[in-house]
């Protein structure tokens, strides 16, 4: 599954992006925490989902990307 990657959104922008992506249809979220390479550094990870499965991840930073494919008709912004 490829994704698109987008820097610098706003966690709320992003949540509007694929809210719009989604067909105005309600996601899922779930909030998970994975080590960097760093060791004792961890990343705080927002990820979404539809019935398609996993749609979009966004990180403090900005730093996010989507799943076209999971997505339905497989839009982009």
């Amino acid at each position: 599954m490829k994704s698109i990657k987008r820097e610098k959104l706003t966690k709320r922008n992003f949540e509007e992006m694929l809210y719009k992506l989604n067909g105005g249809e309600t996601m899922g979220h779930a909030k998970h925490i994975e080590q960097t390479e760093q060791e004792g550094v961890y990343a705080n990870l927002h990820l979404y989902y539809n019935d398609n499965g996993h749609i979009g991840t966004w990180q403090k930073g900005g730093h996010c990307c989507y799943f076209p494919e999971n997505l339905p008709k497989g839009e982009t912004p």
